[in-house]
C-alpha cells in the first residue's frame, strides 16, 4: 500500500473526514497549528492545509523560511519549553492542532526522547487548553507495537508489553498524554513507513539497496 505522505495527508484530513475533524458549530475555516512543519511530513501537512488557514511551527529556521516563501505562515518554537504568552500572542486565534513534532531515531539518549516526545506534548496541551483548541490530532508511531515476533491482526490497543527502545516509550507516553485531554477531543495517528518528494529517510536507504541487488515486491 502506498504509504507516502501525501495519503498521511488523506488519512487526517480526507478518510476520517474533515468535518468529524475540525469543522465545529457554523465555522467554516479553522487555523490550524501544525508543529513539526520543518519536517517532512509535517511541512507535507502544512501545504495540504495551506488554503484553509495554517500556521506552521519548528527548530528549523531555513525550512520554516521556505515554508513562508510559498505562502504559509510560520513561527521558529522550541517545544520544549512552554510557549510563552508573547509566542501566544504572535501565534494569533488557534482553533486546531495537528502535532507532528518529536525526536524519531531508534537510539539515543533517554533524556533527549523525553525532553521532545514527552514535555513538548504536555507543553502543546497546556497550550491548546489555553487557547480553546477543538480539536487536538496526535502523530504517534507504528513502533508502540513492534516486538521481534510476526503479528498479524493487531488492534489499535494491542500496544507492546516491552518498548523497543526509548522512541516508542517516549511516544506511548506521549499518546497517553493526549489521550487523557478529553476537553480536546483528541486523535492519535500510527503512520508507518512514510515516504514521498522531499523524504531523506526512507527512499534514499531503498535506493541504496537497490543498487546492489534487487527489492522484493511485497504482496498486500
Amino acid at each position: 500500500a502506498d504509504t507516502s505522505a501525501t495519503v498521511v495527508a488523506h488519512l487526517v484530513f480526507g478518510h476520517i473526514g474533515w468535518r468529524l475533524i475540525w469543522r465545529c458549530g457554523a465555522s467554516t475555516v479553522m487555523t490550524v497549528l501544525v508543529t513539526g512543519a520543518s519536517g517532512f511530513l509535517g511541512a507535507h501537512l502544512a501545504c495540504s492545509l495551506q488554503s484553509d488557514g495554517v500556521i506552521g511551527t519548528g527548530r528549523n529556521q531555513a525550512a520554516l523560511q521556505s515554508l513562508s516563501e510559498h505562502g504559509l505562515r510560520s513561527l521558529p518554537l522550541n517545544l520544549t519549553d512552554p510557549i510563552s504568552d508573547a509566542d501566544q500572542q504572535r501565534l494569533g486565534k488557534i482553533e486546531a492542532v495537528v502535532h507532528c513534532a518529536g525526536l524519531s531515531s531508534p537510539w539515543g539518549r533517554k533524556e533527549d526522547f523525553f525532553a521532545a516526545n514527552v514535555t513538548a506534548t504536555q507543553n502543546l496541551i497546556s497550550f491548546a487548553r489555553r487557547v480553546g483548541v477543538k480539536r487536538f490530532v496526535y502523530i504517534s508511531t507504528a513502533s508502540t507495537y513492534f516486538q521481534f515476533l510476526d503479528q498479524d491482526n493487531l488492534s489499535e490497543h494491542q500496544i507492546a508489553p516491552v518498548f523497543i527502545n526509548h522512541y516508542a516509550a517516549t511516544k506511548r507516553h506521549a499518546e497517553e498524554l493526549v489521550l487523557a485531554a478529553g476537553d480536546l477531543r483528541p486523535i492519535v495517528l500510527r503512520p508507518r513507513g512514510i515516504y514521498g518528494a522531499g523524504d531523506t529517510a526512507l527512499l534514499p536507504r531503498l535506493t541504496r539497496v537497490e543498487q546492489h541487488r534487487p527489492i522484493p515486491r511485497l504482496a498486500p
